[in-house]
């Protein structure tokens, strides 16, 4: 099995798409983006702190099958 991980704000368009796709949060990554970046990163107005880390795992012959 091999397994894919990302990571996401803890909102917005993004975090959505990967669930779609079948990622899972796996863990959160607390006050990520305001320790490492110098400039705050806001989407919609909200900025953003804590990190989720997704995964997605790749089952099959062909490696190509959405985990459920």
């Amino acid at each position: 099995m091999q397994r894919l991980e990302v990571g996401a704000g803890t909102f917005g368009y993004q975090l959505t798409f990967y669930q779609r796709q079948g990622f899972r949060v796996e863990r959160i990554d607390k006050n990520f983006f305001l320790k490492s970046y110098p400039e705050p990163i806001v989407e919609n107005g909200i900025q953003h702190g804590d990190m989720l880390r997704l995964t997605f795992e790749f089952r099959g012959k062909n490696s190509c099958q959405r985990a459920v």
